[in-house]
């Protein structure tokens, strides 16, 4: 084990080639997983450990240390990866990197997050973490997605306006169209990653516009368990 990850209290993890640090208690589990290769990557999991994701997270890993990710130029960037039941693995060094802040130093070390391909841009990048932290945990293994999109809004009486593209937590909407369907005047407009808009109401009014938004959120990726 190299000595900066020794002095932060790593010890060895059942798998071969890695070290685990328990940074949790009891009522709230956390460990971070670390490799001992080049280019150096970090995994938090928060909450119970799958071993089937975390095993096939460090297959992955492990073979993209070939592929020496360290090189890609990008501070954040995504790649696939089949990780069931996510598909992605994000990554993120430097200043973006929240784990171990303040324990590892190192510039260099990739933070390693599982996500899904709806959570991606549409130039298939990762969204805004600020903002992607705030919405879902992702030291979680068993979080929903909380697929990428834009929108925006109109309601007459109960002033939830919003005029240009934004964007939001997933789950939100729902609470938009709670409010928005009591309202003649109305209408919400959702714009997935495939640049597709969903207007409501549509033929049908209201009805069904739950369905409908997951269905435009999700599009090409129908089998992802959605945020409630």
């Amino acid at each position: 084990m190299n000595s900066s990850l020794e002095e932060a209290g790593f010890t060895e993890f059942e798998t071969g080639g890695w070290v685990c640090l328990n940074l949790g208690t009891l009522a709230s589990p956390f460990l971070v997983f670390a490799n001992q290769g080049t280019p150096q990557f970090l995994f938090g999991v928060e909450g119970d450990v799958d071993q089937g994701v975390l095993k096939a997270i460090f297959a992955v890993l492990d073979a993209m240390d070939a592929m020496d990710v360290s090189q890609e130029a990008a501070s954040a960037f995504a790649v696939p990866a089949n990780v069931p039941p996510f598909d992605t693995l994000g990554f993120v060094r430097g200043p973006g990197r929240r784990l171990l802040r303040g324990i590892l130093e190192d510039e260099a070390a990739l933070q390693v997050f599982p996500m899904y391909a709806c959570e991606l841009t549409a130039e298939g990048q990762l969204p805004p973490l600020d903002s992607f932290r705030r919405w879902t945990n992702l030291f979680s293994l068993s979080r929903r997605a909380q697929p990428w999109f834009h929108f925006r809004m109109h309601g007459q009486s109960s002033g939830l306006n919003v005029p240009k593209w934004g964007t939001e937590a997933y789950p939100t909407l729902g609470g938009f169209v709670q409010v928005l369907c009591g309202d003649a005047a109305a209408w919400l407009e959702v714009r997935n990653r495939e640049g597709i808009v969903l207007r409501l109401p549509d033929a049908d009014g209201w009805l069904g516009a739950r369905e409908k938004m997951r269905r435009a959120c999700l599009r090409r990726a129908s089998f992802v368990k959605l945020a409630a």
